[in-house]
């Protein structure tokens, strides 16, 4: 399966003139629409990270708090 960069470079490539105006707009239509659809999956993961990060202080917090229990 092609992937998103090929689909776009393989739709520039039949050239402006097969396309005409209305293709190549498309083209540009479809190449930024996978920029930006990459753009927000980077953005997701970011925050997915973030909360991982908050997770695993939670985590370790807890862990401090029920040893400190254990030993009193």
């Amino acid at each position: 399966m092609a992937t998103d960069g090929q689909l776009v470079r393989e739709f520039k490539s039949i050239g402006k003139d097969d396309l005409g105006y209305q293709g190549q707009q498309l083209a540009e239509f479809i190449e930024c629409s996978l920029i930006e659809h990459k753009q927000q999956v980077a953005a997701e993961q970011e925050k997915a990270k973030e909360k991982e990060l908050e997770l695993a202080r939670i985590q370790a917090e807890e862990k401090a708090i029920e040893k400190e229990l254990e030993l009193t």
